[in-house]
């Protein structure tokens, strides 16, 4: 594992408030939590960076069944490749061969340099790769992410009631019901079999793009938000 500024763990999560909002988030229903929402309509997202010295890593930082305590790349001048994603389920109403079915779900990302994410960045990323590139008919949508404060601002609320769609926050410390989470490890895992390929940063980029856009290695997402547990839909009741 690695660890934040400050030594942070894992054990948070276990705080009785950190549970109070676990429970919170699977046994209310929205505002408070996702239990009525139909998974069709949940988009799950966070953003993740990648540096060309980690792609080709074969190897972990101990032996399996020992934890590791080391400074993980987070901080703002590091040189990094920031990927924020958004992913769906897919909804089951629409033919396998449409965009947004379970067969092709959506993805929406975007590619930077940038060394952090701020609240601006995260404003014109929904601007800009997620809310003008809805359906005209999108139905209602529950977008998920985790309690970053550039996700929490009023601006980035205001942005996603104004376009017709609702937000929540995952509880923090609880990684197990974030599809991005492994959508994420999809993107890695597929990186690490090119690593060959990839020299710099542009390589990186480049095969980012490909990686996301031919859906190479990713897939299957409806399954995963059954899996982190949003089993529920408006036609399978609970």
């Amino acid at each position: 594992m690695t660890r934040k500024k400050g030594s942070t763990t894992a054990y948070q999560a276990f705080t009785p408030r950190n549970e109070y909002l676990y429970d919170c988030f699977i046994s209310y229903n929205f505002p408070a939590g996702i239990r009525n929402v139909p998974r069709r309509f949940l988009m799950d997202g966070d953003e993740c960076s990648f540096q060309v010295g980690d792609i080709g890593q074969s190897y972990g930082h101990a032996v399996k069944g020992l934890r590791v305590r080391k400074m993980g790349n987070y901080g703002r001048g590091a040189s990094k490749i920031v990927v924020i994603m958004f992913i769906e389920p897919g909804d089951p109403s629409l033919d396998p061969t449409e965009l947004g079915s379970i067969a092709r779900p959506r993805i929406w990302y975007r590619v930077s340099k940038d060394k952090g994410t701020s609240s601006d960045a995260y404003e014109s990323f929904l601007d800009n790769y997620v809310l003008n590139k809805m359906r005209p008919n999108e139905p209602m949508r529950y977008l998920m992410h985790d309690n970053l404060p550039s996700h929490k601002t009023d601006a980035v609320f205001a942005r996603i009631h104004n376009a017709g769609h609702e937000v929540i926050c995952r509880p923090p410390y609880r990684p197990h019901i974030a599809p991005i989470e492994f959508a994420f490890n999809m993107l890695a895992c597929s990186l690490r079999d090119r690593w060959e390929q990839i020299k710099n940063e542009e390589q990186l980029i480049k095969a980012i793009h490909e990686i996301i856009d031919n859906r190479i290695g990713m897939g299957g997402f409806d399954e995963l938000f059954q899996r982190c547990g949003y089993r529920y839909d408006s036609e399978e009741g609970l």
